[in-house]
C-alpha cells in the first residue's frame, strides 16, 4: 500500500476506516512504516467537519467510501 499510494514521510494520511475493520490496517500501518503523519478519526464527521480536518491537518491522502464521496460532492457543488 505504501507503493500504491506513493507515500512519503511528508504525507499526512487520514485513517477513516473503523478501527475494527481490516481497511484500517492499510491506512495505519502503511503510514507508520513510511514515517508519515496519521490523523485518527474518532467518529463520523459531518462534511463540514471533514473539510475543516483536511485543511487543519493538511491531509494529503484520503481513502473514503463512495457514499461519503457522494455526500461531499453534493454538499459542495
Amino acid at each position: 500500500m505504501r507503493s500504491y499510494y506513493q507515500l512519503l514521510s511528508q504525507d499526512c494520511v487520514l485513517q477513516f476506516a473503523s478501527i475494527n475493520f481490516d481497511a484500517s490496517l492499510e491506512q495505519i500501518f502503511s503510514t507508520l512504516i513510511t514515517g508519515a503523519k496519521l490523523v485518527l478519526r474518532d467518529r463520523v464527521w459531518t462534511i463540514a467537519e471533514f473539510i475543516q480536518k483536511i485543511v487543519k491537518h493538511e491531509i494529503t491522502v484520503i481513502n473514503i467510501p463512495p457514499i461519503y464521496w457522494q455526500q461531499w460532492l453534493q454538499e459542495y457543488r
